[in-house]
């Protein structure tokens, strides 16, 4: 199976958690006996490589049994655990391979296949951002089923809050609760730095302004410590190291005088660039091409410095740089791309005969109960959302990138910290309006549109405060009164016979279904609650989860 789930999620650290949870449960099962006991075997695929100086991908599963046998030498080998059917593997970020792409992932799609067919019994689970790497493992005669991780709720938010911070926790989630920055901190790694680097119950605007905490705090830290930030006029300029203790710095503000942050941003948008087309992976390069790429005097000290602040990791037994989170690289590269804008980067194509692969193409090679993927992704996405909130003139920039992306340049204008007119706003909310309705777009297409829209608002829905709450006015349909024939002669049931007419006064009828964000609001004035809504037999039954409602209560 591919466990899904987006940016910080904690898919990998479900996986851990699981990999814990076998362990202790073959431990008290197996007592002194542990010659039978499955196991499971947690592998980041990050590491994931070509056969020493060659192009040429190793095959994963001798790639695995040399991960194995340097991980437990004292073990019996991956493929006798194979034979007896002992094994679980947690292969963790299918998306964060070096060589992330077409073939790769092909290498692993052929690995599932030996499995079936060799070594059956064994459990394979993947860990992915994004469901187009995940979906190419799939295949109609054997299908990989797919699993999401679902953001986190209020309550669980709330929890998270008061676990990780006892003294801050309550005064956090009082300033998160029923805001826009709410929605966009639903993931663990957000909620984490949110509680490392708040300290008094402040809310960020949003991400950018929460990494760019994160990374400042890290200044303050290390700025009187023994690494190259403690070094007068070096990184940092000493005008900027005298304004570090004023908390009155703009959101997104770093102390850029000096070539660090500068250079960092530099030196992770030029990483991402060298990727290839379609990748959205967590990048590594070799020390020394990290240094030509950052271009300065002081290269090495910046990367020591990088690491100091716990931006940039060194693996140096394989001599290579990375920062140290693929969000951490994302943002690094989104304020330069802020700088500097190039909305081209994430250019898609939507007419549906320009669109590769095909939609047939791609239902081809889908088992029958996989979800349709989205359209290919340029791997510059998440970047770019970050991007929109630190741009110097966020109407420019969106207004660039709705030729490239409209649903992208949606999914910005919807950030709460992203101000732009409200008739730019409007601009792009009936740009997608026309994407979802137009014939030559790719269906995939317009399912983006349509749920980018979802996130920044569709213009057909006036916003009303009635007696009961808010709600949401949908389009309407006026239908006029008159009469109408209904039922036959020949009726299946008594009440359908014999063929009458009956009189209907004028109506109105909602053009589209009841969307999820109006049964919000009817949920949130007590709907699910109140009596009055729920007059029948049948309707109170249903409310309490009974008869045909039961499967949807469990």
């Amino acid at each position: 199976m591919v466990l899904l789930g987006p940016p910080g999620s904690g898919k990998s650290t479900l996986l851990r958690h699981y990999e814990l949870e076998c362990a202790s449960a073959a431990l008290a099962q197996a007592a002194d006996d542990l010659s039978q006991a499955p196991l499971t075997f947690f592998v980041a695929l990050n590491d994931y490589r070509t056969s020493g100086s060659s192009t040429v991908l190793l095959p994963p599963l001798d790639w695995l049994a040399a991960q194995w046998s340097t991980c437990c030498p004292e073990l019996p080998g991956l493929l006798e655990l194979l034979r007896a059917r002992r094994l679980t593997l947690l292969l963790d970020a299918l998306n964060e391979m070096p060589v992330a792409g077409t073939e790769a992932v092909q290498q692993w799609k052929a690995l599932l296949r030996t499995l079936a067919r060799d070594y059956p019994g064994n459990r394979v689970v993947f860990s992915c951002r994004a469901l187009e790497y995940s979906v190419t493992l799939s295949s109609k005669d054997l299908p990989v089923p797919q699993m999401r991780i679902e953001e986190l709720s209020d309550a669980q938010v709330e929890d998270f809050l008061l676990r990780y911070s006892p003294a801050h926790g309550a005064t956090l989630w009082q300033n998160l609760q029923d805001t826009p920055q709410l929605e966009m901190l639903r993931t663990p790694y957000y909620l984490r730095l949110l509680v490392e680097h708040s300290r008094s119950g402040e809310i960020p605007t949003g991400r950018a302004a929460l990494f760019t905490a994160f990374v400042r705090q890290g200044v303050q830290r290390e700025v009187h410590g023994d690494n190259p930030l403690s070094q007068p006029g070096a990184l940092l300029h000493a005008r900027d190291v005298a304004r570090l203790a004023d908390q009155d710095w703009p959101p997104c503000a770093l102390p850029e005088r000096g070539p660090l942050f500068p250079k960092l941003s530099a030196l992770a948008f030029e990483m991402q660039t060298h990727r290839a087309a379609h990748e959205a992976g967590q990048v590594r390069v070799a020390y020394d091409v990290a240094l030509a790429m950052l271009d300065h005097g002081q290269a090495e000290k910046i990367l020591q410095a990088g690491e100091a602040l716990g931006v940039l990791d060194e693996q140096r037994g394989q001599d290579q740089v990375l920062y140290r989170h693929q969000l951490l690289q994302e943002y690094c590269a989104a304020r330069h791309l802020a700088q500097a804008p190039q909305a081209d980067l994430v250019h898609q194509e939507w007419h549906v005969e320009r669109v590769q692969p095909g939609l047939q193409e791609t239902l081809r090679t889908l088992a029958d109960s996989d979800p349709l993927p989205p359209l290919p992704s340029t791997g510059w996405e998440e970047t770019m959302l970050l991007a929109a909130a630190m741009a110097s003139d966020p109407a420019r920039f969106i207004t660039e990138l709705m030729a490239h992306n409209l649903p992208l340049a949606g999914r910005c204008a919807a950030q709460p910290d992203v101000e732009i007119p409200e008739t730019l706003k409007d601009e792009v909310r009936w740009g997608l309006v026309a994407r979802t309705q137009e014939a030559s777009a790719d269906l995939r297409a317009r399912i983006a549109a349509g749920l980018a829209l979802g996130e920044l608002g569709d213009p057909r829905f006036e916003r009303r405060l009635g007696p009961h709450g808010a709600y949401l006015l949908p389009p309407l349909v006026h239908i006029p009164g008159g009469t109408y024939r209904i039922g036959s002669d020949e009726g299946r049931y008594e009440d359908e016979a014999p063929a009458h007419e009956v009189v209907l006064v004028p109506f109105a009828l909602g053009q589209f279904p009841v969307t999820n964000a109006e049964w919000a609001l009817f949920m949130q004035a007590g709907g699910y609650d109140d009596p009055r809504w729920w007059d029948t037999t049948e309707a109170q039954a249903w409310q309490r989860g009974e008869s045909t409602a039961t499967g949807a209560r469990q």
